[in-house]
């Protein structure tokens, strides 16, 4: 795959801290803020109580702050329905905009700033790491196929490329790609208040804890968990092109050209092209059966964790 970094124009972060923070945000998230230990991050979403996706991050507990990382433009719409609640706790809550900054690293140059850490700061999987030189700062790895993480840094973008040996600037599409083939959905600020963490996939994809006490539209979710029945799926397919722009959500047909569904967004993966499909849940595992735009799709899988399997079989 391409090395490249993203600035932090492409991410928003929210600082929560304060005597307060992890209970003000176990009572609104969607993840189970107290069973993240420090050093450590999880995915976690808010909803509304209409159990609707306000916003959807990554979310890092370092030292005495919690970090809600997510696409820039969320960050706003988020703010502003947690807002009302902090009064009731001793906490504060910010858009970062000081000296720190997030960058997204994605492959040679991710794995070369991994190999300068000095070591994990936490312990699993879901460890931060401390980039050497950086002991303010922290690397988050995203688990996947690709290599890629989150550099929170008050290195500033010029240094940040030089020391991945001035890789090339990507882009919020290409770095979006890598989280399709990881089975995460691009929300952006556009997405906010239009969809359940089901018709997401978050309630597979770790965003969304059943275990943990009440949040903000938490009986709403657990109802569709338990009693709810999908009658549609998230699946990523793998077409030889893009199809035509001036269709907003191009059809999938099957081999006797009936519409079985349609393309929500479709990401840039080199030369080929990642398409985020919905399907009937019954739909079977046929996807080459499937054209889009009167191209025949490449190949697909099931919107989970298997989806990285796409990225080993393709290389670009």
């Amino acid at each position: 795959m391409h090395s490249f970094v993203i600035g932090s124009d492409a991410f928003d972060v929210v600082t929560v801290s304060g005597k307060d923070a992890e209970r003000f945000l176990q009572g609104q998230l969607t993840c189970n803020v107290c069973e993240l230990a420090n050093n450590h991050w999880t995915h976690g979403a808010c909803c509304n109580n209409k159990g609707r996706v306000i916003a959807a991050f990554v979310l890092v507990r370092h030292r005495d702050n919690f970090h809600l990382c997510m696409t820039r433009g969320v960050a706003p719409l988020l703010i502003a329905a947690l807002q009302k609640f902090l009064p009731f706790y001793k906490c504060t809550m910010a858009l970062q905009a000081g000296s720190y900054h997030l960058y997204g690293l994605a492959g040679e140059c991710a794995n070369k700033v991994r190999a300068s850490c000095t070591d994990s700061i936490g312990s699993g999987n879901t460890a931060l790491l401390q980039p050497a030189g950086d002991t303010e700062g922290w690397l988050c790895w995203l688990a996947g196929a690709n290599p890629c993480a989150l550099w929170w840094s008050a290195q500033p973008a010029s240094a940040v490329i030089q020391l991945c040996e001035s890789v090339a600037a990507g882009t919020n599409a290409q770095w979006e790609a890598l989280g399709l083939l990881r089975g995460l959905y691009p929300f952006s600020w556009q997405d906010s208040g239009e969809y359940t963490p089901q018709d997401l996939h978050f309630d597979a994809s770790g965003h969304v804890s059943f275990s943990k006490g009440c949040y903000t539209g938490q009986e709403i979710v657990a109802r569709m968990h338990y009693r709810g029945k999908p009658k549609k799926q998230l699946c990523v397919l793998l077409l030889a092109s893009t199809p035509p722009q001036d269709d907003a959500k191009p059809v999938l047909t099957d081999a006797t050209g009936t519409t079985v569904g349609t393309v929500l967004l479709t990401r840039p993966l080199g030369e080929r092209w990642l398409a985020l499909a919905q399907l009937p849940s019954d739909f079977p595992a046929a996807f080459d059966t499937l054209a889009c735009a009167g191209q025949t799709v490449v190949a697909g899988c099931e919107f989970d964790e298997t989806v990285i399997q796409l990225s080993t079989l393709f290389s670009p």
